[in-house]
């Protein structure tokens, strides 16, 4: 299991059944969501044992970046999955901060004319993790913090519900991603 998917409450209560003490949880969840410009190696609070844990047990590794294409302004990724399928993400620089917008799933059902995913059939829902990882990758890529993140990618938020939920979890939680409920955006449509 790829350890971007878990939220905090699944790391915490994994920990607990690993012999490590909950108390715990916060400092592992700082070191799997280091800051890029420090990287993982300088979290001694995590404790060498729950580190030891957290690497045996999951993988932390990220998506594939096959190519970003930047302007003045942004800067669009695209990410080859496990399944050799690519979505996107695309960062964008503004006064307020650094928004990202990532995809929910590969492909899309709902079939809105004015959209280009709209038009390529639903492959699958992203997990959790690869979710989360598009954040990571773009963070760790351009040595960056990413402030806002709209679900406005590739896919449907709502027609993959549980997984952007967990997603959103991690997103706002304060040891993890630490971004507020106000700087997340979910597009979704509505057809009849």
């Amino acid at each position: 299991m790829n350890i971007y998917g878990l939220t905090f409450s699944a790391l915490e209560k994994h920990i607990t059944m690993r012999g490590q003490k909950s108390s715990k949880a916060p400092s592992a969840a700082r070191f799997i969501y280091a800051d890029p410009a420090c990287g993982t190696g300088h979290m001694p609070e995590a404790g060498q044992r729950t580190k030891k844990i957290l690497m045996e047990d999951f993988n932390m590794s990220l998506l594939d970046t096959v190519k970003i294409i930047k302007s003045d302004d942004s800067a669009k990724f695209l990410f080859s999955l496990h399944d050799s399928n690519i979505i996107e993400a695309v960062l964008m620089y503004q006064k307020h901060g650094n928004t990202l917008c990532i995809s929910s799933q590969v492909g899309c059902s709902m079939g809105c004319s004015f959209c280009q995913s709209g038009r390529q059939k639903k492959i699958r829902n992203l997990e959790t993790w690869e979710m989360t990882a598009q954040v990571m990758a773009v963070q760790n890529e351009l040595s960056l913090k990413i402030s806002n993140v709209v679900l406005m990618g590739m896919g449907e938020p709502l027609d993959n519900y549980v997984n952007v939920m967990d997603f959103i979890s991690i997103l706002n939680n304060p040891y993890m991603l630490a971004i507020g409920k106000n700087h997340i955006s979910v597009s979704t449509c509505v057809t009849t």
